[in-house]
């Protein structure tokens, strides 16, 4: 009898944790990104960069950047974990580091979301490193 109590208990708490889940992930936003590559044009090795992308959130619901994934070490996001409300808009900074690097660089930035759709949006920038 205990044993099928505590199957049951563990089963209904199973339950609401994947209820509780959905919830949190299925957001009514939807992230628009205004522009998806930024060229910081020539820098010299050694120079930190930043580059701005703004997203809006065209949505019926606010949006949430749950994470920004970078594609190297050389790159940082900055970003506002708070909800962007509808019809919205908030700035993510990738800042570039170009210590020990040179000539042409190509880096690249996933930003993900609780968004309904569109909920992961790649970014790109460029430089020149001298």
């Amino acid at each position: 009898m205990k044993r099928v109590l505590i199957a049951s208990m563990i089963a209904a708490s199973c339950v609401a944790c994947e209820q509780q889940t959905a919830q949190k992930t299925s957001g009514n936003g939807k992230a628009e990104i205004e522009q998806t590559t930024i060229d910081l044009g020539e820098l010299d090795e050694g120079d930190m960069a930043g580059a701005r992308f703004k997203i809006k959130n065209t949505g019926n619901g606010p949006l949430t950047i749950l994470n920004v994934e970078t594609s190297c070490g050389c790159t940082e996001a900055h970003f506002d974990k708070k909800p962007i409300a509808t019809k919205s808009t908030e700035t993510i900074e990738i800042v570039f580091d170009t210590r020990g690097l040179s000539g042409y660089q190509y880096k690249t930035a996933v930003i993900v979301t609780d968004g309904s759709e569109s909920n992961r949006c790649k970014v790109a920038i460029t430089a020149k490193i001298k």
